[in-house]
């Protein structure tokens, strides 16, 4: 890797602010930018109050929101190295995932799809400085075409079946993703990423759709 190019990931990951209203600050939005969005963690939070998981900040929004490290970035790139066409990553966030391997994988083209509209504008602002390619969307992922995908990211950890599925049925037969939970289509093989919210890795499961 060049000197360029750790650079520029140094650079993704120094943005590193997590809560909605830090974010709405550096990004001059207004309180009631922030009001709007929580809503749409109300369900999470549920989720994570019944959940066994081991949540290292009790903060509100650290709670709800997480991120692969660098370098489980790194190592998810390194077990792709077969795969081409479309990235995406469902749930794209503050998008440091999508621009870290936008700068060190060979898909043909890089998409993200982030329904929270603070955190999509997040990914933008720290992309300005990149002007890479990568494509974000600030959409409910049931509402894009997914047919061009080569490989999907999706953090299903918080999702419930029902959407998981609902996700892998719009994508198309030959696309690899992963899920951390088991699926009915071919299963490939469980990698571990080290991830912003726990102390250990997490197991993602990587499947092929066949059917």
């Amino acid at each position: 890797m060049d000197i360029l190019t750790s650079i520029k990931i140094s650079e993704i990951y120094s943005n590193n602010l997590i809560q909605l209203n830090e974010i709405s600050d550096r990004l001059n939005l207004l309180g009631s930018d922030i009001e709007s969005e929580k809503y749409k963690y109300q369900e999470f939070k549920k989720l994570i109050k019944s959940s066994t998981l081991e949540i290292i900040d009790n903060s509100y929004d650290s709670n709800v929101y997480g991120e692969v490290s660098i370098n489980g970035v790194y190592k998810l790139n390194n077990e792709l190295e077969e795969v081409c066409g479309t990235f995406y990553d469902i749930g794209s966030g503050n998008g440091k995932l999508l621009l870290q391997m936008s700068l060190i994988s060979n898909f043909d083209k890089y998409v993200g799809i982030e329904i929270s509209k603070i955190r999509h504008l997040y990914a933008l602002e720290i992309n300005k400085s990149l002007s890479s390619d990568v494509i974000f969307i600030n959409d409910d992922v049931l509402n894009v075409d997914l047919s061009d995908a080569g490989f999907v990211f999706i953090n299903d950890i918080m999702f419930d079946n029902k959407l998981t599925k609902s996700i892998v049925d719009k994508i198309p037969v030959g696309c690899y993703f992963t899920s951390v939970y088991d699926n009915s289509h071919k299963f490939v093989k469980t990698i571990y990423l080290s991830v912003s919210w726990m102390s250990q890795e997490i197991p993602f499961n990587i499947y092929l759709k066949n059917i």
